[in-house]
């Protein structure tokens, strides 16, 4: 039996929106089929038919003239800045359709709570993209890790110093956290198995050289129930990028380091010796490769997925906290 490919409507196009369509177009055109573009610049309509070869897809001004113009649309891909994001998801869940969203889901854990309850009353699958957790040595970690094939997590350690020093236009308040830590943050929560908070701290200071509006190097010390602590920093503005994650567990310690953005191999250690060396899980042996796979499968199953929004939750729950340590001092503690 042949399934017809889901119609949807992407509302942003350019930069990441560019990004993501031609990610559709390319892997998933039998899955995924646009029938609206949106967004309030005509000439990143015009690029994105063009890149893409949709020049018979129609082109809207709002999300709102979409809607109507085609009812048949069962999706709605949404990759505009993150202050746009929770009206997008409103509307798109009114109108009784899936979401996949960019990240990060909102700049605000109440209203990241009120979308889930929005999602769940409307039954339909909200799903979070574009998290490092998909990315194929993450997905292996967290395999190794879920298996307990080195004991039981301690601790993690997760630095990530990213380099893009000139502010963008929609770049919202602390970046350290929200652009760059909503990736780093979601990953430990995806190695532990998403336990819940306990306590958050967090510091945070602006270069400088920054021409960021506010803290732009943050580190967050993180205590979750159980005990295991995490130890998370992220710049954003650094001069340099690179990448180290550290999970020392009973039995071992995992490592992966980086050559700038590359990551190939997660190191094992007991003592000083390196006891094995893995590589990232196959394609072929993960039935979630990426956040489109995971929506898919949200939709066809109804069943909770690594970024559905009812997990995504905790991330969100999370930045909030550390935001609250910046701008309080104090440690923010959970019953």
């Amino acid at each position: 039996m042949t399934t017809q490919p889901i119609p949807f409507i992407q509302v942003g196009v350019a930069n990441r929106g560019a990004t993501v369509l031609w990610d559709l177009r390319e892997r998933y055109a039998d899955r995924l089929a646009p029938v609206a573009l949106v967004d309030v610049e005509p000439s990143f309509l015009e690029a994105a038919r063009a890149q893409t070869g949709l020049t018979g897809v129609s082109t809207h001004r709002t999300l709102t003239e979409a809607l109507t113009a085609h009812p048949e649309a069962e999706a709605v891909f949404i990759v505009t800045p993150a202050a746009y994001h929770a009206q997008y998801i409103r509307e798109g869940l009114a109108a009784g359709k899936h979401v996949w969203v960019e990240k990060p889901l909102t700049y605000s854990y109440a209203e990241a709570q009120e979308l889930a309850k929005l999602a769940a009353k409307h039954k339909r699958a909200v799903v979070v993209g574009n998290q490092y957790q998909y990315h194929p040595l993450e997905r292996q970690l967290q395999r190794v890790l879920a298996e307990g094939r080195y004991g039981k997590p301690v601790f993690v350690q997760y630095l990530h110093h990213r380099r893009r020093p000139e502010m963008r236009a929609f770049t919202g308040p602390y970046p350290a956290l929200w652009e760059q830590g909503v990736h780093s943050l979601n990953s430990v929560l995806a190695f532990l198995g998403n336990p819940a908070l306990h306590s958050v701290y967090a510091l945070g200071f602006k270069p400088p050289q920054s021409t960021y509006r506010s803290d732009t190097f943050t580190s967050t010390l993180t205590e979750f129930a159980g005990g295991v602590q995490a130890y998370v920093l992220n710049t954003f503005d650094s001069h340099r990028n690179d990448w180290q994650i550290c999970v020392e567990c009973t039995d071992a310690a995992l490592v992966v380091a980086a050559n700038g953005w590359e990551r190939d191999r997660i190191q094992v250690f007991k003592g000083d010796a390196l006891v094995e060396t893995l590589g990232p899980i196959a394609a072929r042996e993960d039935a979630m490769p990426d956040p489109y796979a995971a929506f898919l499968h949200a939709i066809a199953t109804s069943e909770s997925v690594p970024t559905a929004i009812d997990v995504n939750l905790k991330t969100i729950q999370w930045i909030d906290a550390a935001v609250k340590s910046l701008e309080t001092g104090e440690v923010v503690r959970f019953a």
